[in-house]
């Protein structure tokens, strides 16, 4: 399928419905650009699935993340621009298109990367069969009452993992973090904030080696002075998150870490194709931050797509002239 057939009007194809995708759309709309949105899922990306609220970001301060995830869904919606649902499996930069795995070919004059990230998963024996009973991601924030929960687990020792365990201490007995490494990579605003929870304790030289869904859940750990299990109420993987950028490795450079590389003006290694949001490691990921990508990228679309447009009118004009 090709998208200008069905869209004459919509030369520009966004690649994921996240914040950042769903601002950079918003932006294309408002600059004539009349974009048009893959998908694969419901729009909001993996803010959809955040209770946690959200913070120093005007208009939305207080408000969970999924709460407002829906809300730009909405302005989706509102502004009637055209969601593709499918799932994108390769880009072929050469003939400008992307081939999706149920429309096939989808063909762009530019095109916007904003795939985000994923959850890191353990890796451990028994975390299919923890799964979501008592194994998660990301805390519920469940209104519960203090000290209703019995021994909450979280692994991991990075801002994330602190931030979780700070939530958790207010409803739960008592909140262990259990990192890997000698000391965890946090800023030391968040260690005093840790300190500050009396409920809180940190465990250094903890490797998880085992899942155990029994009736009472445990983690098995190995630790300096041997394995040692820990039963536990809830737990939390808190190993940080990997980028979407599997389906353009080797078309795009990219970052050390797997990111995508861009510009100042977020433009990819290829022509005409840019990334946005945390698909490109944003140095402070947040919303906040991601949000700003999208009047960077629309315009710098707008302004690559007008350049284009009178060469090509030169090139066509050279090619039916008389010999």
């Amino acid at each position: 399928m090709n998208v200008a057939a069905e869209f004459p009007s919509s030369p520009v194809v966004i690649v994921g419905a996240g914040p950042a995708g769903i601002a950079t759309a918003l932006r294309c709309r408002e600059l004539g650009l009349n974009p048009i949105v893959v998908e694969r899922g419901l729009p909001g990306g993996i803010l959809r699935t955040s209770s946690w609220p959200m913070v120093s970001l005007p208009g939305m301060s207080g408000r969970p993340g999924c709460e407002v995830a829906e809300g730009m869904a909405r302005d989706l919606e509102r502004e009637k621009i055209p969601i593709i649902e499918d799932e994108v499996v390769t880009l072929d930069s050469e003939i400008r298109g992307i081939f999706l795995k149920k429309r096939g070919l989808v063909s762009y004059k530019a095109l916007v990367i904003a795939t985000g990230i994923r959850f890191r998963r353990s890796g451990l024996p028994g975390e299919e069969e923890a799964g979501e009973k008592w194994f998660c991601d990301q805390p519920l924030l469940t209104p519960k009452p203090s000290g209703s929960r019995g021994t909450v687990i979280v692994l991991g020792g990075g801002e994330n993992a602190f931030s979780t365990a700070i939530a958790e201490a207010a409803t739960a007995r008592r909140v262990i973090v259990a990192i890997r490494r000698d000391a965890p990579e946090i800023q030391f605003s968040t260690l005093a904030a840790a300190v500050a929870v009396p409920n809180l304790t940190v465990r250094t030289g903890w490797r998880p080696v085992r899942l155990i869904s029994n009736s009472l859940p445990s983690i098995e750990f190995e630790t300096y002075g041997g394995l040692r299990t820990v039963s536990c109420e809830r737990a939390y993987a808190a190993f940080g998150y990997v980028p979407n950028s599997e389906w353009v490795e080797g078309v795009l450079e990219f970052t050390p870490q797997r990111y995508i590389a861009v510009d100042a003006q977020l433009r990819t290694s290829v022509p005409f194709v840019w990334a946005v949001g945390e698909i490109v490691g944003p140095h402070c990921p947040s919303v906040a931050v991601i949000l700003g990508h999208a009047p960077v990228a629309a315009e710098s679309i707008a302004e690559a797509l007008s350049e284009a447009k009178p060469a090509a009118e030169a090139l066509r004009a050279l090619r039916e002239r008389e010999n």
